[in-house]
């Protein structure tokens, strides 16, 4: 019941409305919301309090695009993405050092002149796919859910205890 209320949550709340904006080609709407459902979803493999440090390893870890680094760079793209994308649209309602979101370019990510470009379709895929494989890493480990479990105890403390109240 737990599990397929947070699916549902997840689901209802970020992927359908990514799906749609997608549908409709708005991509910065997409983004953003790509964006908010990483935050959401870096929470529930790390137990870390620092948003960087969390945000960054689950890009790098779980959508291996991320991984890589910019030719004589030493940040790897997911540092980049959580500085400009991240960071920018959560705390200045904006993409900062001319990143965008865009449907024109062929892959995920895009580096045209120094600039990140990501197409929010092919994110938003990732995206949902690392989510669907976690659910189902829960369903199937005790020590999965054991963490899934403590993460929704830990978010949702209060609004459970209060559903709980007759």
């Amino acid at each position: 019941m737990l599990i397929q209320a947070f699916r549902d949550r997840i689901n209802g709340f970020y992927l359908g409305p990514i799906k749609k904006l997608n549908e409709d080609n708005d991509a910065f709407a997409a983004g953003l919301l790509c964006v908010t459902t990483m935050d959401v979803l870096s929470r529930l493999k790390s137990n870390s309090e620092e948003v960087r440090k969390r945000y960054v390893h689950w890009l790098a870890t779980e959508i291996p695009e991320f991984a890589q680094r910019l030719p004589g760079k030493k940040q790897i793209l997911a540092d980049i993405f959580y500085k400009h994308f991240r960071n920018g649209l959560v705390h200045e309602g904006r993409i900062k050092d001319g990143g965008q979101f865009s449907y024109i370019f062929g892959g995920m990510i895009t580096v045209e002149n120094r600039f990140m470009i990501v197409n929010p379709r092919q994110l938003a895929d990732n995206i949902e796919t690392v989510f669907n494989r976690y659910m189902a890493e829960v369903l199937t480990s005790p020590e999965e859910f054991q963490s899934f479990s403590k993460m929704i105890i830990r978010d949702f403390g209060a609004e459970i205890a209060r559903a709980k109240r007759p």
